[in-house]
């Protein structure tokens, strides 16, 4: 686990070469302009900090981050630009958790399509639009890991995928990313984002506060004992979604 604050070199976790998050422009894709999303705080009340503590304390042992059967190694991206992909496939699986559905181990490279099937960056917004358009398909459809030609896919894949579609978000960050964040948090969702410092998409799965620091987890997507604590001000991400909704399986 690595734990990174306002005193950390944020740099030796900059992933080296082309990044894997592209960093969303606002100006260009602002609020309420990504298909399948809707303002988080049209729809949740904010939880007021005063009540942090106590929920905090009432939250553990549930947070999605120990109701998510999946593990570090499954969910590894193996040094490819997929962070996009690999964080948002970890997100619909713990949805698929929180909805009492059985554990898939789903295949974040079945979103390759949408850089034309290269090892490269992506928008979160673009891999949201994705995800809801199309789906992630069974990992067992693909006759290897990190593998990006969908010739060598069991025929049916596209089809399987459809069943593994994330139909509705929130967004957040219309009013204060820190309190929509921890308020997500602290009511069992996972929360998929994008942090520019880094170059990377990541979805947390619990949060705390040491003293007064806020602070968030992430199992990440750089293998086992690669878990980040984000703590301070570097913990606030620049976009950050919950999924809502995925297409029940049949399965």
């Amino acid at each position: 686990m690595h734990l990174i604050d306002d005193t950390t070199d944020v740099t030796r976790y900059v992933h080296p070469g082309p990044p894997g998050l592209l960093p969303r422009d606002y100006s260009k894709v602002p609020i309420g302009a990504i298909p399948h999303t809707s303002p988080f705080v049209e729809a949740v009340p904010i939880i007021p900090e005063s009540e942090w503590p106590a929920r905090i304390a009432a939250m553990q042992g549930k947070w999605i981050r120990h109701l998510y059967p999946g593990n570090a190694k499954d969910d590894w991206q193996n040094g490819m630009n997929f962070c996009w992909a690999f964080s948002l496939a970890q997100s619909a699986m713990m949805i698929r958790a929180l909805e009492g559905q059985a554990y898939k181990l789903l295949l974040a490279e079945s979103l390759g399509y949408d850089v034309n099937w290269r090892n490269a960056g992506n928008y979160c917004s673009s891999a949201i639009e994705a995800a809801g358009k199309t789906g992630f398909c069974e990992a067992s459809y693909s006759p290897k890991r990190f593998n990006l030609n969908p010739s060598t896919w069991k025929a049916g894949w596209q089809e399987n995928a459809k069943q593994y579609r994330i139909t509705e978000w929130w967004e957040l960050g219309n009013v204060n990313m820190r309190q929509e964040v921890a308020t997500a948090l602290m009511l069992g969702f996972p929360v998929y984002t994008g942090y520019n410092r880094f170059r990377h998409a990541i979805t947390l799965d619990e949060c705390g506060l040491d003293g007064k620091t806020f602070w968030v987890h992430s199992p990440n997507t750089h293998g086992p004992g690669e878990d980040w604590t984000l703590k301070g001000t570097v913990a606030i991400p620049d976009e950050a979604y919950v999924p809502r909704v995925l297409v029940r399986s049949q399965t």
